[in-house]
């Protein structure tokens, strides 16, 4: 009778870890198929977010909280993340925008309006935080139309010292779809460079 190591899946030569990393990838591309789009089903998105991003940089995002609020009940932030990233865009992002943890706002519609754009803005100036993700249900990994125009106005306003970075869903499926956190750090990266070098107003 063959036998197979036993930190490998049968048959197939692939360490079982990694097997086990690629099912979770899957499972959460099929259960984003799952959410519908509006604000009933936010918190099942905003979920869905967080599982995502603990996935795909777990070695770079920590100690994940949600659903926080300050002391005084005034206010309340979705998820916030710890950078611990030592490789691109990290160390830009904790260095030069001064941003050691990570605050996501999550909108389950097809783009973030106005209204919240500045909710984050204010949040980011509560946190003291310079960098801040936005994650939507858009259907290209570029923002585009008035999501852009948010995010220049944010910057431009900040002397370009506060950047959100849009995350759509098409963007987020993409690095699910890239099996390793290698490629999913190195498509955050480009997509952080894209929104410096290329889509915010120089």
């Amino acid at each position: 009778m063959q036998m197979f190591p036993a930190n490998t899946a049968c048959g197939s030569g692939i360490p079982a870890a990694i097997l086990k990393t690629w099912v979770r990838f899957a499972v959460l591309i099929a259960n984003l198929a799952a959410i519908d789009k509006g604000q009933a089903h936010y918190r099942r998105f905003e979920l869905w977010v967080k599982e995502t991003i603990s996935l795909c940089f777990v070695d770079d995002l920590v100690n994940a909280e949600e659903q926080i609020r300050t002391a005084n009940q005034s206010k309340q932030f979705e998820i916030i993340f710890e950078i611990t990233g030592s490789h691109p865009p990290w160390p830009e992002i904790a260095a030069k925008f001064r941003t050691h943890r990570l605050l996501v706002e999550c909108k389950n519609t097809d783009a973030p309006t106005d209204s919240d754009f500045t909710k984050l803005v204010r949040d980011m100036e509560s946190l003291d935080l310079y960098v801040a993700f936005m994650a939507y249900r858009g259907a290209s990994r570029e923002p585009q139309g008035k999501v852009l125009e948010h995010q220049g106005a944010v910057y431009i306003n900040s002397n370009k010292r506060r950047v959100i970075v849009t995350l759509s869903e098409a963007f987020l499926r993409q690095c699910l779809e890239k099996k390793t956190h290698a490629k999913c750090r190195n498509n955050l990266n480009k997509l952080w460079r894209d929104h410096l070098e290329r889509w915010l107003p120089t």
